[in-house]
């Protein structure tokens, strides 16, 4: 069987994304930026592993619409997209993201 080698994202579904949104800013801290033509917000958190401190690492973490009910409604599609999105953003804009 073969191992993963490493977590690219976290993507959650919610019914009201703005008020997810608004919990893990209030709780984390976490300034989440908005994906108007998805209706997501998304944020890139910066990491080092410990057996590679000179490698910095990242992952995205999402909330996009949806019924968490229904896991059936995501497709990798949907997910390529909102992550093709992220990263043409994440080249060009340093305020929301979290550095280690």
């Amino acid at each position: 069987m073969a191992n993963a080698l490493m977590v690219g994202g976290v993507f959650l579904l919610a019914r009201d994304t703005r008020a997810l949104a608004e919990w893990y800013r209030r709780h984390l801290g976490w300034e989440l930026a908005y994906l108007a033509d998805e209706g997501a917000y998304y944020i890139e958190l910066y990491y080092r592993e410990l057996e590679h401190p000179d490698q910095r690492q990242h992952l995205v973490f999402a909330i996009m619409p949806g019924d968490p009910g229904d896991p059936g409604q995501v497709t990798s599609s949907t997910i390529g997209s909102t992550m093709s999105t992220q990263s043409s953003l994440a080249c060009t804009s340093t305020a929301w993201r979290r550095r280690r």
